[in-house]
């Protein structure tokens, strides 16, 4: 706290108690003078003396002597680096939070049995469901009647160490119309044992057209070239004869 014996000894402790935390601790202080309870644990923060303001666990019980005088007895713990931390994860868990929101590719997390856990709103948007929709349902709800046994299989061999589904598939949107996906995938595995897979999904439908259309245009663009090779050929051939005919005549004369 900063303080001496002799301070603390002529202070109030409300004086160094942070103001938000004070209405908490009375009123269990209340429940004490009351006999409604025999001790209380609370987290709460100090002000130091230097104006750092620090978190403590305070552990508080009630005596009351045979004159009938109440004295209170506490024990406190510095939890300071304790409350960074979580204050730090918390900070972390949130700027992930934002990231998973808005990133543009679909991302979502399938529990062991291979239902939703947990969708991202770009992978609600590539498949035209809401996330209601989708959370408890098998994944397979994404994908073609035809493929459903096989993206079963694989689901289950990835989830027991399998190999990492990586690549192309051909998936379903709410609507009917048929997607191409590119699809990777992660294994989450937690303390307790349970295992997650974590998949991340892009719409490749246009960039394979586009590649489609490319090629058919290339392709026309080799013919074209083929055919005017061959005329111009034709043409030097057919020039070439006509100047041969043309010297016999004249070595004849």
């Amino acid at each position: 706290m900063g303080y001496t014996v002799e301070e603390l000894q002529n202070m109030d402790w409300r004086t160094f108690t942070h103001p938000d935390d004070l209405p908490k601790e009375l009123a269990l202080i209340e429940e004490l003078m009351r006999g409604e309870r025999k001790t209380y644990e609370l987290e709460k923060r100090y002000i130091r003396k230097d104006g750092k303001i620090i978190w403590v666990k305070l552990t508080d019980s009630l005596f009351q002597d045979a004159k009938g005088d109440f004295y209170g007895i506490a024990t406190v713990a510095d939890i300071t680096a304790q409350k960074e931390a979580e204050q730090a994860l918390r900070d972390n868990l949130s700027l992930l939070q934002s990231l998973y929101n808005t990133v543009p590719i679909g991302i979502c997390l399938t529990d062991e049995q291979g239902n939703f856990v947990e969708v991202n709103p770009a992978y609600c948007k590539t498949y035209g469901y809401a996330r209601e929709e989708l959370i408890g349902k098998h994944f397979t709800l994404v994908i073609p009647s035809e493929d459903k046994p096989r993206a079963a299989g694989v689901h289950s061999a990835f989830i027991a160490g399998g190999k990492n589904p990586t690549g192309e598939w051909l998936l379903q949107r709410k609507d009917g119309a048929l997607r191409n996906i590119y699809v990777t995938a992660e294994l989450l595995t937690l303390e307790n044992g349970k295992r997650y897979k974590v998949t991340a999904v892009e719409d490749i439908t246009e960039r394979k057209a586009q590649r489609k259309s490319a090629a058919r245009l290339r392709l026309a663009s080799c013919h074209c070239q083929r055919q005017f090779a061959e005329c111009c050929t034709l043409s030097v051939c057919h020039h070439s004869v006509r100047r041969s005919a043309f010297y016999l005549r004249e070595q004849r004369c």
